[in-house]
């Protein structure tokens, strides 16, 4: 049986954000990212030639080896996950391949699911970046 929930393995992470919904990572980007920007603009490129953060991530399980097709692996999911999904040919009975084996079907599945997830997490998140290069003027911020 496949459900969905909120609920996630550590309760630390159980309000986190989720990265696959362009609403949240919104909110983030404003109160963290662009505060940042503001307050050290005239460091950007000079003094800050670059900077790394590991936020946001999924946040369904804690550490680094959390495998997709383990049983008891939370799985980011929501509507708009669903609809992409369906977007590239999913089909209800394909929820059991995210959990279920080692078959070529199931990795199908899983890459599917990943692809999805990470297109989502990428267009949420890099809206700041233009094709051109040009400044964004909703973030104020250019590509660099």
């Amino acid at each position: 049986m496949i459900y969905s929930t909120s609920v996630c393995n550590d309760r630390l992470l159980q309000d986190y954000l989720d990265p696959t919904r362009a609403e949240f990572v919104k909110v983030l980007i404003n109160e963290v990212y662009e505060k940042h920007y503001l307050h050290y603009q005239n460091e950007f490129g000079n003094t800050i030639e670059a900077f790394f953060s590991d936020e946001p991530r999924f946040g369904n399980d804690k550490g680094w080896n959390i495998r997709i097709g383990n049983t008891d692996t939370v799985l980011p999911w929501n509507e708009e996950i669903r609809e992409e999904l369906y977007r590239n040919g999913w089909h209800d009975t394909d929820d059991a391949y995210l959990f279920a084996g080692s078959s070529a079907k199931s990795a199908a599945a899983r890459m599917t699911y990943m692809d999805v997830i990470t297109r989502l997490y990428s267009r949420n998140f890099f809206p700041l970046r233009s094709v051109s290069g040009a400044a964004d003027t909703e973030s104020g911020m250019s590509d660099m």
